[in-house]
């Protein structure tokens, strides 16, 4: 009839605005009579969930909120005559609630007196709904759960699927996870992210305005940033193998970035890249854990905290977890200098608890017995020098620097270490870079040469029976160098022996302890070492200084002349 086209317009036209204003929400058949309509449940400032159940509170702050679903068929004699067909149902709303809501629909049918209605229930669960249920800042979710779980008991009792709990027009559906918390996280955080992709940011590091779509958010701090320059960002901390902690790039943020926010903005390959540093600096963080010393493997091995026994699980390599050289049993470790310093340098600037774990890897008494190699090695490296013939270490205490080695013979410079003429050995320091060096001593060495002998040069000098012996030596020396034709040192060794016999005379011309008057040595007390020869005063040591050396340079030739 013509009535029933004029309703069949009506109802197009109304779902055609609708359908204009809610694209999205609407959902409509294909017989145009009907469909499923989610209305957007406005949410003002946030609003509170929260719940308590089995002595567990928890409660959660949200934004968004999941739609109804109101699911309506249009009468043939709609509106004028009866009202639209639908079925209310939602997750978060108790059974009592939705029926409620039923209720309210139904009014405002009434109060419409025939008119179109679906925009005044639309517009109703949309703004209205949460200020219905006097719901304001909070929503308790508590009924919900009793109700849900007492449902449960009931429909498995009698085998009935409780995914739905129904009373007329209203449903109750629920989740199939059973976790209505759950889903409402699930469900904001969805809508933070369509909101986010829409929307525009100015990334903090190229300052460029980008769409959300193409940006990266940290949610821990809010900070935004475009996608290429966390690439950029996240690349370079691969690239210097800093993975372990990846911090924002905001220079005023220390947040710690997850996985999943490098994962978003790298690609596959740089993301294999990214997990095995991550993964193999986790590893090195565990003791028990080593890797397999072969270059081409490097595969994570488990240690035997009862052996040192290593067995690579990826090519069958058997090794020592202490030397990481093939698996010797039971033989020490074969160590040389390199390992050493780098194990004792480690061991001495290495707090105590990486001490205490180098002394479990290779023992406590082996750390001590290869602490006192490295120390000899370190005190023969810095003094003593070796033979460019045999390597023998030689220490030089005094001398000339030409150095016969005691073991091979051969001669050599000690400056500069190269093997001299054994006819000629003095030719080498008339010429090049030792040129007048024959003689030449390290200033700081005799310094310490002297301080650390001091005493024992004169308990040595208080001892005649020493002083005599030691002047016949010197007296066999100037023999042998005479022999040799070595003017210089027989010099030198006869103003040691006049510079002996002078101490020793005045040792035994000094006055008994408690006498007043000490004589004067005058110059008649002197012996005639030569017209050349400087006055007792100016050599006299003074006063507590007796049995101190006398060191007489005035005497001593030239380096050229004794070369």
């Amino acid at each position: 009839s013509h009535e029933l086209i004029m309703f069949n317009l009506v109802q197009e036209e109304e779902i055609l605005a609708l359908a204009s204003i809610y694209e999205e929400e609407l959902k409509v058949d294909p017989s145009g009579q009907g469909g499923f309509f989610y209305p957007p449940v406005v949410v003002p400032d946030g609003i509170t969930i929260s719940y308590n159940w089995e002595g567990k509170k928890e409660a959660v702050t949200l934004n968004h909120l999941p739609p109804l679903c109101l699911r309506f068929n249009l009468h043939e004699d709609y509106p004028s005559r009866r009202p639209p067909q639908y079925v209310l149902s939602c997750i978060w709303l108790t059974l009592e609630q939705l029926s409620n809501l039923c209720d309210r629909l139904e009014e405002l049918w009434i109060e419409s007196k025939g008119l179109v209605v679906l925009f005044q229930w639309v517009q109703f669960l949309t703004e209205d709904l949460l200020a219905f249920l006097n719901v304001e800042s909070e929503l308790d979710i508590t009924p919900l759960m009793i109700q849900f779980f007492k449902a449960v008991s009931e429909c498995c009792m009698q085998n009935i699927d409780v995914s739905q709990k129904t009373n007329g027009k209203a449903v109750q559906a629920n989740p199939r996870d059973n976790s209505v918390m759950v889903v409402l996280i699930d469900f904001n955080k969805q809508q933070e992210e369509k909101i986010f992709k829409k929307s525009l940011f100015d990334c903090e590091i190229c300052f460029s305005e980008y769409s959300g779509s193409i940006c990266m958010k940290f949610e821990a701090c809010g900070h935004v940033f475009c996608k290429e320059c966390c690439r950029n960002y996240f690349n370079s901390k691969i690239g210097c193998g800093a993975v372990q902690s990846i911090n924002c790039p905001s220079p005023s943020c220390s947040t710690e970035l997850m996985p999943h926010h490098v994962s978003a903005c790298l690609d596959p390959e740089d993301y294999s890249k990214y997990e095995k540093l991550l993964m193999q600096s986790s590893l090195e963080t565990m003791h028990d854990v080593t890797y397999c010393p072969r270059k081409q493997c490097s595969f994570p091995v488990l240690k035997d905290p009862n052996s040192n026994l290593g067995s690579c699980q990826s090519c069958s390599f058997f090794f020592c977890t202490v030397c990481f050289k093939g698996y010797h049993g039971v033989a020490p470790c074969d160590f040389n200098n390199a390992n050493l310093k780098e194990i004792m340098e480690e061991y001495l600037k290495g707090t105590p608890s990486e001490q205490k774990a180098l002394a479990d890897r290779y023992g406590a008494k082996r750390l001590q017995s290869m602490a006192n190699e490295y120390r000899s090695v370190a005190w023969l490296n810095e003094n003593s020098q070796q033979c460019p013939k045999c390597s023998i270490s030689i220490q030089k205490l005094e001398g000339c620097n030409k150095v016969v080695c005691s073991s091979c013979y051969c001669v050599f410079c000690w400056i500069c270490n190269r093997v001299l003429d054994s006819e000629n050995p003095y030719k080498h320091f008339r010429s090049g870079s030792c040129m007048n060096r024959l003689f030449e001593a390290d200033i700081n060495f005799e310094e310490q040469f002297f301080e650390a002998f001091d005493e024992d040069e004169r308990n040595f000098l208080d001892e005649p029976d020493l002083l005599e012996e030691h002047q016949l030596v010197l007296e066999e020396e100037n023999q042998l160098h005479l022999a040799e034709g070595n003017q210089p040192d027989i010099e030198r060794n006869q103003l040691v022996l006049e510079e002996q016999n002078q101490l020793a005379i005045d040792i035994e011309n000094q006055p008994a302890i408690g006498e007043e008057n000490q004589p004067v040595l005058g110059e008649e007390n002197q012996p005639a070492i030569g017209e050349d020869q400087p006055a007792i005063e100016e050599n006299q040591p003074a006063k507590g200084e007796e049995n101190q050396p006398v060191k007489r340079e005035e005497n001593q030739p030239a380096q050229g002349d004794r070369i």
